[in-house]
């Protein structure tokens, strides 16, 4: 399986997509992905909020250290968002500003399929968000493995080599 993620254009809007196998039963998975602990570890804001469908979510955009790739966003005002589906550990599904995040777990002979679906208004921009994605996503397989994971700019600009338009 590719660690690359994919972009989709559906005319106005985009789809970036990620698949990923990773070792580890889907409670731990989903834990990671809800646990604010956790979710330090590989994340690009902060979640608060309750974990229920309908709840009101808040993002905040760091305070993350000097050279981590996060820190751009340090200056970012808190956006909204809605908790859409919740079903552990199967399904979490929520709105980040005017986007749509769905984290999809599969259980399998080794640990968890994992699939990312980013919903988005179609922009230039939006390699920018994939090799972020792809860096979180590395990011939450180090974490859960209890390595550290790499979130400095340098490692970032990497990826986006992958994902930035010709």
């Amino acid at each position: 399986m590719s660690r690359q993620g994919t972009v989709v254009h559906t005319g106005a809007n985009s789809v970036i997509r990620f698949e990923r196998d990773l070792a580890h039963p889907p409670e731990t998975v989903f834990a990671a992905l809800t646990e604010r602990d956790e979710l330090r570890a590989w994340y690009p804001c902060v979640i608060e909020g309750a974990w229920a469908e309908g709840a009101d979510l808040t993002f905040r955009f760091g305070p993350w250290p000097a050279g981590d790739a996060r820190s751009g966003g340090n200056d970012l005002a808190p956006m909204a968002g809605t908790v859409l589906a919740y079903d552990p550990p199967r399904l979490l599904e929520y709105t980040w500003g005017d986007q749509r995040l769905r984290f999809e777990l599969t259980s399998t002979a080794t640990g968890t399929t994992l699939v990312l679906t980013h919903h988005l208004a179609t922009t230039p921009d939006e390699w920018k968000f994939a090799a972020g994605w792809h860096q979180c996503l590395d990011a939450l397989g180090a974490s859960l493995d209890r390595a550290a994971p790499d979130m400095t700019g340098a490692a970032w600009e990497a990826l986006a080599a992958g994902y930035r338009p010709a």
